[in-house]
Formats: C-alpha cells, sequence, structure tokens
C-alpha cells in the first residue's frame, strides 16, 4: 500500500498489552470483519482512491477507511501524569461527541477514584455529557463550542473581535477600535446586557 497514511504496525510492542491485536479478544467479531473486508473486491464494487495521487498528502487506503467505519472507532482515556491507558472501548458510531461521560465514568470506575478531573477536546462532548460528569463527581474543561457558521461563510465570528470592557469598546479584526456608545442599534445593546 505505498503512498498512504499507515497506522501502526498491529503487531507493533506495546508496553501493555504486549501488541495491538492482544486488545482484540480471539473470538472478537472484528476479526471477522478484518478477513471479510480484505476479501472484497474495491474496484468491483466502485470504490475510488484505490490508486495513491503521485503528489500532495498521503491518504488513508479505502480498505482500512471502510474497516475503521465497519468496526469502529476506538475511545481510550489516558491518565495525563503516567501516559498510560486505563480504559478503552470501541463504539460502532461514526462520531464521537457523546462520549465524554460514559468514558470519563469508566476511567473513574477502574481508577478507583471518588472524583476525577478530565480534559477534551472540542468534538468529544455534549452539554448532556458535561452534566452527567458533575453529577458523578467528574470535573471537566473542555474548549468553549464554536456554534456560528460564519467563519465558514467566510464572515467574522465574535472570536475575531476583542472586548475591552473597561473602555465599553471592541477591537474589529482590522485593528480598528470602535465605542459602543457610539452604536444605538439594539443588537448591540442586547449583546451587551448579556455579556458579550
Amino acid at each position: 500500500m505505498k503512498r498512504f497514511i499507515e497506522g501502526e504496525d498491529r503487531t507493533q510492542s506495546t508496553l501493555f498489552p504486549a501488541s495491538l491485536d492482544e486488545y482484540v479478544d480471539e473470538d472478537n467479531l472484528v476479526g471477522v470483519i478484518d478477513v471479510f473486508v480484505d476479501a472484497l473486491d474495491l474496484k468491483e464494487l466502485g470504490f475510488d482512491g484505490l490508486v495513491p495521487e503521485a503528489t500532495g498528502r498521503p491518504s488513508c487506503h479505502p480498505l482500512v477507511q471502510l474497516k475503521t467505519y465497519v468496526y469502529g472507532y476506538v475511545q481510550a482515556t489516558i491518565d495525563a501524569k503516567h501516559h498510560l491507558i486505563i480504559d478503552h472501548e470501541v463504539i460502532q458510531t461514526g462520531l464521537d461527541n457523546g462520549q465524554l461521560s460514559e468514558m470519563a465514568t469508566h476511567a473513574k470506575d477502574v481508577i478507583g477514584a471518588d472524583g476525577l478531573t478530565v480534559l477534551a477536546d472540542r468534538g468529544y462532548f455534549e452539554g448532556e455529557q458535561l452534566r452527567a460528569c458533575d453529577d458523578v463527581g467528574i470535573t471537566t474543561f473542555v474548549p468553549k463550542p464554536q456554534t456560528s457558521s460564519s467563519k465558514a461563510k467566510g464572515r467574522f465570528s465574535k472570536q475575531d473581535f476583542v472586548c475591552f470592557p473597561d473602555e465599553d469598546a471592541y477591537r474589529c479584526p482590522a485593528g480598528e477600535t470602535f465605542d459602543l456608545a457610539l452604536l444605538c442599534d439594539r443588537t448591540w445593546l442586547a449583546f451587551r446586557r448579556v455579556g458579550y
């Protein structure tokens, strides 16, 4: 599979267990899926991208992508201090934005802690996940979600403006500062009332 991105060799030795294949039990359905997908003729099935481009960033081989899609994604919790895997789970959904509370709760149970502090990226949680964590004594640190579609449409978003609350002013992305007192638009007044 030349010119495709390649992951770790599944026989690559690791600290726990001895190799990545050992994470999967002998009778796990993943093994069956692996053999089945390997036997498929992807060209006959109409898959694109079977021959990698000669230039540019390599892509993943369609066979690997299909296996990942069919048997799910591996989620893991890792001890930040010791860099050890605490828990892992294979999920069957294409999204991981609903996994925070389940994975954090499993990790808390595995280490036997009364409380736990977790850090997650922007795409790993939904609001309900944060509440569920809080309910079981798990403190979460997550970035503020970006819900505006302005960037995708080529416009500026709130993150592009800098607020100076003591001066009652904002600085726009062009570097110009404007005084909110000069703006009489009700929209700006409403934003000011809710603390934006």
